[in-house]
């Protein structure tokens, strides 16, 4: 006849810890890995984006990527609405720019954050469509990257033209980013 040892609590506790841990681990890491497709698994959606007053005065270029990733240009002319429908995929992030004739910089704003296209909006999605169509980095950060923390934090400086675009664009696609970054040139 076979004995068993009586297994002390704090082996049982190490197995219950060490159990737990291999277990988060393992969905930490399939959720991660599943980020890098987060965009192709994504149903489309029609949206509702509104211009701002400033921006609704003017006509202009209307640039933002679709649900099939491809790159759309749509020019408005200041008697159109202020406010379109565009086919975006559904909680991807997707920059959505108008370049106003008389602007110097583009309003914007990153959907699924913001739908209003603004000057602070039009900055993120500046930096948002370099990562895109740049080459530069992991796309995969992009689409991890905290959007609306920085889209609030840049609407709290006063100059963000000054700043350097493509240095805070190739940092955080490559996983870099600091808020150092937000300093003007």
């Amino acid at each position: 006849m076979k004995t068993f040892r009586k297994t002390s609590a704090g082996k049982i506790f190490f197995l219950t810890v060490f159990s737990f841990f291999t277990v988060f681990s393992a969905c930490l890491t399939a959720i991660l890995s599943g980020c890098s497709d987060f965009a192709d698994r994504l149903p489309s959606a029609k949206t509702k984006f509104t211009l701002s007053p400033e921006t609704a005065k003017e006509s202009g270029t209307l640039i933002w990527i679709d649900s099939e990733n491809r790159l759309q240009e749509h020019f408005i002319s200041r008697d159109e609405a202020d406010s379109f429908l565009l086919d975006t995929p559904a909680d991807s992030p997707v920059p959505v720019l108008f370049y106003g004739l008389r602007s110097e910089h583009p309003a914007g704003c990153i959907f699924p954050y913001q739908t209003e296209l603004t000057e602070t909006g039009g900055f993120c999605a500046r930096i948002l469509y370099l990562i895109l169509t740049g080459g530069k980095g992991d796309i995969r950060l992009a689409n991890c990257f905290n959007w609306q923390k920085f889209h609030d934090t840049a609407k709290k400086l006063a100059n963000l033209n000054r700043l350097d675009t493509g240095s805070i664009a190739e940092a955080i696609a490559q996983g870099s980013f600091s808020a150092e970054l937000f300093k003007e040139n």
